[in-house]
This record gives C-alpha cells, structure tokens and sequence, in this order.
C-alpha cells in the first residue's frame, strides 16, 4: 500500500471515481432502467464513497485521505476499519473487490 496523500481534485482520485461509476453501470448494463450514480463527500479524514439512486443514498466505500486505502462502509457515518479491500495507488485502484453495492 502507499503512504500517499490525496485530495479530491487529484488525477488519481478522479479516476477511481470514474472506474468505479464504470463498475456499477457494468452491473446494470442490461437494465432499462435509471443506474445508481457514484458521488463523494470530502471529510476530514475520510471521502465518503456514496451511490445515488431514486432519491436515496447508499454509502458504497470509504477512501482514507491520508493513504488512499478504499474501505468498506460500516454504515453511512464511517468505515470498517479492519482492514483495506484496496487503496487508489495499486494498478486496480482498489477496485478489486467492488461491486454494484460497494466494496466487500
């Protein structure tokens, strides 16, 4: 993992937001209907990774500003913090183990 800080505005967290919108419209490539949309919220420590669907929100993943590890949301207000499923620097960005839910 790398020890990289990040913020919002860099190449390499815009891209992972990108791919990981690119992951959730992959699940939902033969639907007809509206796919969720992948947004963030920039915390003090963490970015909240959230999806966007009929009017709700989701927590999808949590990226650790000062790492860059993508963690599994254990519920709206924070991360599991037992461990990182990825971290934006590795050649996945950390998308490896996500899904249309989020990361597991």
């Amino acid at each position: 993992m790398s020890n990289q800080n990040f913020c919002v505005t860099d190449a390499r967290f815009v891209e992972f937001i990108s791919k990981a919108q690119a992951a959730v419209n992959d699940t939902y490539k033969f639907e007809d209907f509206d796919k969720p949309t992948i947004r963030y919220e920039d915390g003090k420590r963490y970015v909240r990774i959230f999806t966007r669907h009929n009017g709700s929100r989701s927590a999808w993943a949590f990226v650790d500003k000062e790492t860059g590890d993508v963690l599994k949301p254990h519920g709206w207000k924070g991360p599991a913090k037992n461990f990182a499923r990825g971290n934006i620097f590795d050649d996945d960005f950390g998308l490896s183990r996500a899904g249309w839910t989020g990361v597991h």
